[in-house]
């Protein structure tokens, strides 16, 4: 008897990481769209990163988190992508990357 298992493509960690970090700039570019601010691009940078990682390893959970200072950072904070490590920035490093591993393991949990 044959038995072949089927798993689909969006269960692998590394393509679920790649939908969530595109999730993530689309984000940005609707929050550009309607003009929302910093505060509510970070928040919904945050929501999207731990809705689409819950399933992940929590050390991926935190690279989203990363990630999406890195974004919010790059193009929300500053300009053209411009990355910059002042006070600010790694305070909000801490807050965007915890926010988003204690959003994912809450929403997982559910």
């Amino acid at each position: 008897m044959d038995v072949k298992t089927r798993s689909r493509m969006t269960d692998e960690a590394g393509v679920r990481f790649g939908i969530a970090t595109g999730a993530q700039i689309a984000v940005l570019l609707v929050a550009g769209i309607f003009g929302l601010g910093p505060v509510g691009t970070a928040v919904l940078l945050v929501v999207v990163a731990a809705i689409v990682g819950r399933s992940l390893q929590p050390v991926v959970v935190l690279a989203l988190g990363v990630v999406a200072w890195a974004f919010f950072t790059g193009f929300v904070e500053n300009a053209y992508g411009l990355l910059t490590f002042a006070a600010g920035d790694l305070l909000r490093l801490v807050l965007i990357a915890c926010a988003t591993c204690l959003l994912a393991r809450g929403v997982a949990r559910r």
